[in-house]
């Protein structure tokens, strides 16, 4: 294979992997916005009952927040990919050489970054297995949250070195 075949192949592995987390991320918001729409009607119905009818669902609150954690962690790759937000009035007015090496220095950084994020979330994982800790409203070990956030922190670091091998911002933009 050559460099072209390599860069294409790597390519479509890296937009399957985005594909699967940006499934996982609209997953997780619909998820979260279900549990907060029968949480309201439940806890409606409660109160219009005068508590006769109680469907209030336990730790509500508790799903909602660490479905939010995942599907910020889940759509990051897709972030990345389209180009983080960047402040274009400077951005615009440097040559293209300095803006690829910004690219890549950025891409570098939150590689690091996130490494080390699922570095210590796996750590505690571990830690939270032996001990077995559970969240305090619905029991659900806090193993697996972790867990889960440190998968989706190397997927982050994964999409990271892939951009920093194979750039896609169009630095042309800012030679006209």
């Amino acid at each position: 294979m050559n460099a072209a075949q390599n860069m294409a192949n790597s390519g479509r592995q890296i937009e399957s992997l985005i594909r699967l987390c940006d499934k996982i991320a609209f997953c997780l918001i619909s998820f979260m916005m279900l549990t907060v729409v029968i949480g309201v009607l439940s806890r409606l119905l409660f109160d219009l009952t005068g508590g006769e009818i109680n469907l209030v669902l336990p730790g509500t609150i508790e799903l909602v927040s660490y479905a939010m954690l995942l599907m910020v962690f889940t759509s990051m790759p897709r972030a990345l990919l389209n180009g983080p937000v960047k402040v274009e009035i400077l951005v615009a007015k440097l040559p293209t050489p300095i803006n690829r090496f910004l690219a890549l220095l950025w891409n570098l950084l939150l590689a690091i970054v996130f490494a080390i994020i699922a570095y210590l979330l796996g750590k505690n994982s571990l830690s939270m297995l032996d001990r077995g800790d559970v969240t305090p409203d619905l029991g659900v070990p806090m193993y697996l949250i972790y867990g889960a956030s440190a998968l989706c922190c190397i997927t982050i670091v994964i999409v990271c070195f892939w951009l920093t091998l194979f750039p896609h911002t169009n630095h042309t933009e800012n030679e006209k």
